[in-house]
């Protein structure tokens, strides 16, 4: 509900006139504040234009049962921006209000042209005052408008329930407008009018009781209330008016100056300045209702009781959402849950997240418990459910990829940190170790101006096709150690003793050295929106509310080390050298070309320019082995930009080993072929 500066001053109605049906919440002060300045429009104003009550069916938060109510659109530059709930029986004065913005406005720039075309120095004195009077009545309506736009939109759905409705705002306004009293204060009125003060304008039964008095004409009457055909008006511009005005209201209306009366208010006045916010289309912005809030709300969930839910729903629901509309919604839910909070005091939090610096998960404990002063038990132990398929793809993920690349939007996509720090820490908290090198392709990609959503809907594809391309070549390279029998066998013995004791799985231990414990299936992953953990602890999302995003259980992802000085590459040179076509890369000899890869890695750890090893590695080999070229320089650029201290043999391994499984395989179906 708006807030009330005036003292509140007690009514005595006496006895309630018979058949009045009395008001809830009787008006014991004014709210809508009397402006007697002429209104004026800004360059930077922006065009707010609204629909047409829109009547729908919601259900109520608590009891779920279904029941209609009404909705404004809210557009800026022809695009839907969102919505302003509307109690359904507050249907028909909204639209008096609407109504006579439209006809005083377009009164006031009637006089206007008429200022402008008048010659005569008397006339023109008359316009100009009856211009300054229409042009304060704008300002007036328009305020009391705008009053009622942010009262709306901190209303919740049980005040708007059938039976309950109350807009403290727009029962004012009709009151005043019926009576006559926007100029007037609120003392006088109680003194001559309680009875009208305590009952309720809105019910259909009282509208006789308000207007039985009037002293005007049935023409007067039907200028004043809104035409029951919207065309006629609700575009902004009364279509009858103008030929009206030309007809009898001009000449009315400046014969009314002549002689004053009781009848003629004159609501201007010189040197009074208009409130320094008084119309909707000046900043800052009511937060109006997104349309992804709105059908959130009207689902049957209560902004009240779950912000940070209704916060990551709209998140989801709308990757492309502009940091103007997170700031919208943001401030809609500090104004509805926190009322008397001041609203700059969640900009840092807002930013820290927007930037990708905090967690989703930082972010709402933060929110929850700081700024808006709630527990945590709303909590859930995990936002979103987990697709198996894909666990890269999720809300918190895209969170902080989106605020990284606005935090490098600067720096071209060639010259972008693959290890920014802050990435990664979120990344640890929100993943798992096993996933490190999926997150590597991921950041690559993102760094490299790729759309992030695409991205992570790419990448469960990617990790898909890695896992099965290494189980497969671990599966070549077991059938072939099992063919060597004897000494191969206790070898391969010995090797399963080593890879249990490290923890790495046989399959993976030459492809991805660095790595925990196999892989176990995501889905322990996959938590309700509202809580609840399923599965393997092992697979849980690492980090949690409730723990200040550290795991509970789990694995956690380590970033990259921190870039150590260049120089600091240690010499071991002629260790790969002796070692080049034995041990781990035994076998190369069968294949002239991985020789060559070998030669030019071991001068390339000397020289380390990645552009003079794609060219010595293009000039030794033909052109159908290029792909495998730029699979090999694109492992060794990931290195040099880690700056790693150990020279990557992990990954000229896992590139052998990739090389010689995919020839052996094509191989054996050329020999299968000539077989046949």
């Amino acid at each position: 509900m708006s807030g009330v500066n005036d003292a509140a001053l007690p009514t005595t109605i006496g006895k309630q006139p018979a058949g009045v049906i009395p008001l809830a919440h009787p008006i014991t002060s004014f709210a809508i504040p009397r402006i007697v300045a002429e209104c004026e429009f800004d360059e930077t104003d922006v065009n707010v234009i609204f629909g047409a009550p829109e009547e729908i069916q919601v259900v109520h938060p608590r009891t779920k049962e279904k029941y209609r109510t009404c909705r404004v659109s809210v557009s800026i530059d022809k695009a839907l921006v969102g919505y302003i709930p509307l109690p359904l029986r507050y249907r028909e004065t909204w639209l008096e209000l609407s109504y006579s913005n439209v006809l005083y406005y377009q009164m006031w720039e009637l006089w206007i042209d008429e200022e402008e075309k008048t010659t005569r120095k008397a006339q023109k004195a008359k316009c100009t005052i009856l211009r300054k009077n229409t042009g304060t009545v704008v300002a007036q309506h328009s305020m009391a408008r705008l009053l009622a736009i942010e009262e709306l939109l901190t209303l919740s759905l049980d005040s708007s329930a059938p039976e309950k409705e109350n807009v403290r705002i727009l029962d004012e306004w009709r009151i005043r407008w019926c009576r006559d009293w926007l100029s007037t204060g609120y003392t006088e009125a109680a003194k001559t009018g309680a009875k009208f003060l305590n009952a309720d304008p809105i019910h259909p039964q009282n509208h006789k009781f308000f207007e039985s008095d009037w002293c005007i004409d049935d023409a007067s009457r039907s200028l004043i209330c809104p035409p029951d055909d919207l065309t006629v008006w609700f575009n902004g511009e009364i279509d009858f008016l103008e030929e009206k005005f030309n007809e009898t209201l001009k000449s009315e209306a400046l014969n009314s100056l002549k002689k004053k009366d009781a009848f003629i208010d004159t609501q201007f006045v010189r040197g009074a300045v208009l409130p320094s916010r008084w119309h909707e289309g000046q900043q800052p912005l009511p937060n109006f209702w997104l349309v992804e809030q709105w059908d959130w709300i009207a689902e049957g969930n209560s902004m009240w009781d779950r912000p940070t839910h209704l916060l990551f729903h709209v998140l989801k629901a709308k990757p492309a959402l502009t940091y103007a509309e997170f700031k919208c919604i943001l401030g809609s839910i500090m104004k509805n849950v926190r009322a008397n909070s001041d609203p700059s005091l969640v900009d840092p939090l807002a930013t820290s997240l927007w930037m990708g610096e905090k967690t989703w998960r930082k972010f709402a404990k933060d929110l929850l418990t700081i700024h808006l002063r709630l527990s945590l038990d709303a909590v859930p132990a995990t936002w979103e459910t987990i697709d198996p398929a894909n666990p890269f793809n999720t809300v918190e993920a895209r969170l902080l990829l989106q605020g990284y690349l606005r935090r490098v939007a600067s720096v071209p996509a060639e010259q972008r940190d693959l290890l920014d720090e802050t990435l990664w820490e979120g990344i640890a908290r929100i993943s798992m170790k096993k996933y490190e090198k999926g997150w590597i392709w991921v950041v690559r990609e993102v760094a490299g101006d790729k759309i992030v959503q695409e991205v992570l809907d790419m990448a469960g594809g990617w990790w898909s096709e890695r896992e099965q391309r290494f189980a497969a070549e671990a599966k070549d390279t077991s059938g072939k150690e099992t063919e060597g029998g004897g000494a191969a066998d206790k070898d391969k013995g010995k090797g399963k003793d080593k890879d249990k004791d490290n923890g790495v799985s046989q399959g993976d231990h030459d492809v991805d050295m660095d790595e925990n414990a196999g892989r176990s299936d995501p889905s322990g992953q996959a938590a309700g929106a509202d809580g609840g953990n399923h599965g393997n602890q092992d697979d849980h999302v690492m980090g949690d509310v409730e723990n200040n995003d550290l795991a509970s259980s789990g694995p956690q992802t380590t970033p990259p080390p921190p870039p150590p000085p260049t120089s600091s590459l240690p010499d071991h040179h002629s260790s790969i050298q002796q070692s080049a076509l034995s041990g781990r890369w035994e076998g190369l000899q069968r294949y002239p070309y991985l020789v060559t890869f070998a030669k030019q890695f071991i001068a390339f750890l000397e020289h380390q320019d990645i552009d003079l090893l794609e060219s010595d590695l293009k000039a030794d080999l033909p052109t159908d082995h290029y792909p495998a070229v730029k699979e090999f320089v694109g492992s060794m650029e990931m290195w040099l930009q880690s700056k790693a201290t150990e020279p990557p043999y992990d990954l000229v391994s896992a590139f052998f080993h990739r090389q010689m499984a995919a020839r052996a395989r094509s191989e054996a179906v050329e020999a299968q072929g000539q077989l046949l």
